[in-house]
């Protein structure tokens, strides 16, 4: 039962297939007949200018650094892979009317791809050639070039991730301050297949495939316990007022298609859980955050070339 509205967070790029998505989310966990009157959740968009759930797909609209990044990444992996593509036209083009699959083509390989895989998805018969997995991984290493070969650089990864990051770091703190006056439990975003690949990319976790339909990422903030007074012995009770209390220790986990990623940013020794290196310490993880996070945005997202990249 939701007793306060307080306690969950759903949030939605303002488009209408995320929006649906995340009210199908919010019907399922939390029906009518689950919610006090005075808790039923609410679905929040934000302006185009503050949104950072869209990664290069929606940043690009308030800053125009991060846009010609993106240009020039595009245009470099259609350079590198227009010729590797062009075997497959003599597989495929007859479906795409007699033109060529390439990267800047019409379509675009990323449309070519994305309805495959759509169709696939929902038990839709495509021809034979798209179900070749040497075809279909030939155009999925160019698409996914093409989208994500830019946040193997700090600089995109900073504009394009760096905000979404830096609120999520805020609210976990912000738990971590509060403790039980903080009533917020759940919080969930529903994007796009383009963020959740930026995510896992600038955090150093991709496995350079496009992500699945219903594809997810997670992250959850733990608290060690403190040691059980019931289990101490008589001599640990009375001595305890006399030592110093060691402050509570906070972690978090990062899960991807339900699986535990351990982040290579918290593989040190002192940076995750003794034993579990999925579980990285919070000052760790939050270390890497404030070295993403764009210090001056409008200044980053100036226009304009650089001599390198980043």
């Amino acid at each position: 039962m939701l007793q306060k509205s307080g306690e969950v967070y759903f949030r939605s790029t303002n488009m209408p297939r995320t929006i649906e998505s995340l009210e199908q989310i919010i019907h399922g966990l939390y029906p009518i007949s689950k919610c006090k009157p005075s808790a039923i959740p609410t679905l929040l968009l934000r302006n185009g200018r503050d949104e950072n759930l869209l990664g290069t797909l929606g940043n690009t609209m308030s800053c125009k650094r991060l846009e010609y990044l993106q240009i020039a990444f595009a245009q470099a992996a259609a350079a590198t892979y227009n010729q590797i593509l062009e075997p497959l036209d003599k597989h495929i083009s007859k479906y795409l009317d007699g033109r060529p699959i390439r990267v800047d083509g019409k379509p675009r390989a990323s449309g070519v791809l994305d309805t495959v895989r759509a169709a696939v998805a929902h038990g839709v018969k495509v021809p034979p050639e798209f179900e070749d997995k040497s075809i279909i991984d030939t155009i999925e290493k160019a698409v996914v070039s093409e989208w994500f070969a830019g946040y193997k650089t700090q600089e995109v990864r900073r504009l394009g991730m760096g905000p979404l990051l830096a609120d999520l770091s805020r609210k976990m703190q912000l738990k971590v301050d509060r403790g039980a006056d903080d009533p917020l439990k759940l919080l969930v975003h529903s994007t796009h297949d383009t963020a959740l690949a930026a995510l896992c990319s600038t955090l150093d976790v991709f496995d350079e495939k496009w992500p699945a339909f219903t594809a997810s990422v997670t992250f959850e903030l733990f608290k060690k316990s403190q040691p059980n007074r019931e289990r101490q012995s008589y001599l640990q009770v009375i001595l305890s007022p006399f030592k110093t209390t060691s402050p509570p220790e906070y972690f978090v986990r990062m899960r991807y298609q339900n699986k535990n990623m351990a982040l290579p940013v918290c593989s040190e020794a002192g940076k995750h859980l003794p034993g579990f290196p999925e579980f990285c310490t919070l000052a760790a993880f939050q270390a890497r955050v404030k070295e993403l996070t764009p210090s001056d945005w409008d200044s980053e997202c100036a226009s304009g070339p650089t001599t390198g990249w980043a």
